[in-house]
């Protein structure tokens, strides 16, 4: 509820998806920390079981960011129209594809142990 002299914003916070964020997070570099190691193991070492079993538990973390995203998108509250799609939110989405594609191929190409051009 808004206090006076403020206003509430056009979409507010749904709590339950900041904890899931929250708990994708930290999944997520818990995720990424553990891969580091599991990737210099061989398979018949021990550990590498450990860190294989403690990462398929943490990859929940991508679908809650997908599940949460979608439903933001699709709340019914909010008018979503072919054209605002194809005007807005499309375009944003290629470019931040065409952003990072480039980015990574240019790391590939250029960065640390790339085989150059």
């Amino acid at each position: 509820m808004a206090k006076a002299g403020q206003q509430q914003s056009a979409f507010s916070r749904v709590q339950h998806f900041d904890l899931l964020r929250v708990l994708a997070i930290v999944a997520v570099v818990m995720l990424h920390v553990s891969i580091t190691e599991w990737h210099d193991l061989t398979p018949d070492n021990p550990r590498w079981d450990d860190l294989a079993v403690f990462g398929s538990f943490l990859r929940y973390c991508v679908p809650v960011f997908f599940m949460i995203s979608g439903a933001l998108f699709l709340d019914p509250k909010r008018d979503v129209t072919w054209r605002s799609l194809f005007r807005r939110s499309i375009p944003r989405l290629l470019l931040l594809y065409a952003f990072w594609s480039l980015f990574y191929a240019t790391l590939e190409v250029y960065g640390p142990g790339a085989a150059g051009i």
